[in-house]
């Protein structure tokens, strides 16, 4: 029983040491109490500027640190030369010496000096300005840049460029020579830099038309004063030969025949400021249209039209006829509407016409631009035209087949569509035509889609071989520069006897 009693006091002994050790080992641990004296830039060790403070070894600065602001306004009050506290400490002596701080900075025994204490010393600089650069008409990069006070300039500041001058320097005022800033200058604060230039000299550029770009180009240049006048820098302008103003539409103005490229009037006297370029003062020449209405109840009339402008045409109606459009004789009886640009000289328009209830067959491909016009003719009127006739399947060549005919109001939609999905999609969801009524009373022609596909074939013919489609006969009039071409058997008396009298009509005219 004793030897129990002994061993449980052994232990309860051996807890209480424990316990009454933990205080002690947690206070020990912060290490020994040591003084941290800060030191202004520039004192003396001895002299102490603020007053130290009583700190544990193994402790971080943390906030003992003192105020930024505090610490400038400090140093200004001894030295007063403008510096600010840097945010730097710097450890002073001990094994460490020289080390940069912080309030992270664990406080160690290597940190302590001769003394026994930790010695930081506070850094200073001048604070930081911007001198920004006006180019006064010029052109620098940057636009700025930071100094620090009672820094030099050196060589930091850019140097401006500026067409047609030489830069003379920066300036806070460019008309006081004593206000210049070279790289000796000492910056004292924030400040607006202007550039100087002096004259210098300026190409001028003479363009003429390229008929082939559309487009101006370069002929000839001079060079001219900056300021000055072509005549004061001893220039003149050039003479106005083909290659200035060869411009189809276009004459030169006889009383001012140059302009800049801002449409100023240009002569021997204007001032060059900046690089110029110089083209004939180009006027739009006016045009003489004959309109033939290709009919007896209209007699021709005349207009007159602007090149270049959007023209606007006469329209013109007739006893029981619809009026289809109006062809350029001099262009292959290309069609011309109102609100094209007009770009021809004198030219005659002729009339198409249309009996009143007359049938517009026009056929169409999935060509890789969208639709296409094959064939453009009048059909019949007071009837029933069978379309089921009108087929044009045997005037096709290579892997194409005529798909139809389809309402105008319902294949509208689909036209110029370059997605030949789409056409997959109209031509089987349209409800294909067999016959169209007719009726002398309809006020409009009645328009029939045809389709043909297999412009994209995949056997027989490719991208490279497509002119399988083009047919020979007679050319499309409302689309003559195509080359494609078909001729439509309809078997019926009414549209075989309009087609007779379509054909002499147009013979008689010349356009066949």
């Amino acid at each position: 029983m004793k030897t129990v009693c002994k061993k449980l006091f052994s232990l309860m002994l051996v807890a209480v040491l424990l316990i009454s050790a933990i205080p002690f080992q947690a206070s020990a641990a912060y290490g020994d109490i040591v003084q941290v004296h800060f030191r202004i830039e520039g004192e003396v060790y001895t002299e102490n500027t603020l007053m130290p403070i009583n700190a544990n070894l193994g402790l971080t600065l943390g906030y003992m640190l003192p105020n930024s602001t505090n610490l400038t306004n400090a140093y200004n009050s001894r030295y007063n030369d403008g510096k600010v506290f840097a945010n730097k400490w710097i450890l002073l002596s001990g094994a460490r010496a020289g080390i940069e701080v912080t309030s992270s900075t664990v406080l160690s025994e290597d940190m302590k000096d001769s003394n026994g204490n930790i010695v930081l010393d506070a850094k200073f600089k001048y604070p930081e300005v911007t001198l920004t650069l006006n180019p006064n008409g010029g052109k620098v990069d940057p636009t700025s840049v930071k100094f620090q006070v009672q820094e030099t300039v050196g060589s930091k500041l850019p140097t401006p460029t500026r067409d047609g001058y030489v830069f003379a320097g920066w300036f806070l005022n460019p008309s006081d020579a004593t206000t210049e800033v070279n790289a000796a200058s000492l910056i004292t604060s924030s400040a607006t830099l202007i550039a100087k230039w002096e004259a210098g000299s300026l190409p001028v550029v003479f363009q003429g038309w390229i008929p082939a770009n559309n487009d101006y180009s370069e002929i000839t240049r001079v060079t001219a004063l900056t300021g000055k006048s072509l005549k004061a820098s001893g220039v003149s302008l050039p003479i106005q030969s083909s290659s200035y103003t060869n411009r189809p539409g276009y004459s030169v103005d006889k009383d001012y025949p140059w302009v800049d490229s801002k449409g100023n009037i240009f002569t021997n006297e204007s001032i060059i400021n900046e690089v110029t370029y110089v083209r004939p003062n180009f006027k739009a020449n006016t045009y003489k249209i004959t309109y033939d209405f290709n009919c007896s109840e209209l007699s021709k009339e005349e207009q007159e039209v602007v090149f270049g402008s959007k023209v606007t045409l006469k329209q013109p109606t007739r006893t029981n006829h619809v009026f289809l459009g109006w062809h350029v004789v001099e262009d292959s009886y290309k069609e011309l509407k109102t609100g094209d640009t007009y770009n021809y000289g004198d030219i005659t328009l002729v009339a198409y016409w249309a009996e009143k209830g007359t049938v517009e067959l026009r056929v169409y491909r999935d060509d890789t631009d969208g639709f296409k016009t094959y064939y453009y003719s009048g059909a019949i009127k007071d009837g029933e035209l069978d379309l089921n006739n009108c087929n044009i399947q045997d005037y096709l060549k290579g892997d194409y087949k005529f798909d139809g005919w389809y309402d105008y109001n319902r294949w509208v939609d689909y036209l110029g569509t370059k997605d030949t999905k789409g056409v997959e999609v109209a031509s089987n969801t349209i409800t294909r035509l067999a016959s169209v009524k007719t009726s002398t009373t309809d006020s409009s022609v009645t328009v029939i889609y045809g389709m043909v596909k297999g412009y994209k074939a995949t056997t027989g013919n490719n991208a490279t071989n497509n002119n399988n489609s083009v047919n020979t006969g007679t050319p499309d009039p409302s689309n003559p520069k195509t080359g494609d071409t078909i001729m439509i058997a309809v078997a019926t008396m009414t549209m075989a006897a309009a087609a007779l009298v379509a054909m002499y009509e147009l013979k008689k005219r010349k356009m066949i």
